[in-house]
Formats: structure tokens, sequence, C-alpha cells
């Protein structure tokens, strides 16, 4: 005689719910790749649109650059508060420049007090490398990754 196991509800159950798991590592294993995937994408455009940020000094200039309200402030003030030598924040600056991402003015007050203020050019680089990041940490909260 030959007896045929028939699987009761909890085994079906269990084999649901081994599925289920399955499916959802394979959805984390694509989710995490797609965001490593824009990570890798947002590390080139950044070497690509402003490879300055990818140094300190090139990263301390720009940050001190975009102050609210992005005013002309001195750029004694920057060689000031830097940690890098004067001659280093020149060579940014010079970059800056270059890329026509920064213009300076004289002070109103002081023609000898040389300002230096971002250009829109910058502004508008910056806003798009901070909507790539926000893109990324979109992606980043639908994966597994910690």
């Amino acid at each position: 005689m030959i007896t045929i196991a028939i699987p009761t509800r909890t085994d079906k159950q269990e084999l649901e719910e081994r599925i289920i798991m399955q499916v959802s590592r394979e959805i984390d294993v694509i989710a995490d790749q797609a965001f490593l995937n824009h990570l890798e994408s947002l590390q080139n455009w950044k070497k690509k649109t402003l490879p300055l940020l990818m140094m300190p000094q090139g990263e301390e200039v720009v940050t001190w650059l975009m102050r609210p309200g992005y005013p002309p402030r001195p750029l004694k003030d920057l060689y000031a508060n830097s940690r890098f030598s004067e001659p280093t924040i020149r060579i940014v600056i010079q970059s800056l420049v270059d890329r026509k991402l920064v213009v300076f003015h004289c002070d109103e007050s002081d023609q000898r007090v040389r300002l230096i203020q971002p250009t829109r050019k910058l502004v508008q680089i910056l806003d798009e490398y901070v909507s790539r990041i926000q893109s990324c940490s979109i992606l980043q909260g639908a994966g597994s990754l910690q």
C-alpha cells in the first residue's frame, strides 16, 4: 500500500513564508545593487562636474562660499579661517575662477578689500549635486544596506 502525504495547512503556510522570504532577499539584493550603482554614478558625476569637491581643500572653499544667501564675502576671511595654506587656497580659487564658478567684487566701503561670491553656475551645480544625493538617499531607504 502506498501512502501519500497530503500537505497540511501549516506546511503550505511554511512554504509560502519561505518563498516570500526568498523573494524579499532577492528584492533587497536588487535594491542594494541599484543604490550602489547610483552611488557610483554620483561619484563619477562629481569627478567630472566639480572635481574640486574630491579634494578636502576644494570642499572647504566651496562649503565656505555657500553660506546662506551666498553673499559676497571677504577673501581674507577665507584665508584666515582655512586650515590650508594661502597658496593652496589661491590654487583652488583660481580653478573656480577659470571655470567661471566664482566672481570677485571690491568692497564699496573699502576698495582694498576683495570680496568673493559664487556664480549662479556654481549654485546650480551644487543644487544638482544635492538632488543627486537625495535620490541616492531615497534608493538607500528602499534597500537593506545599513
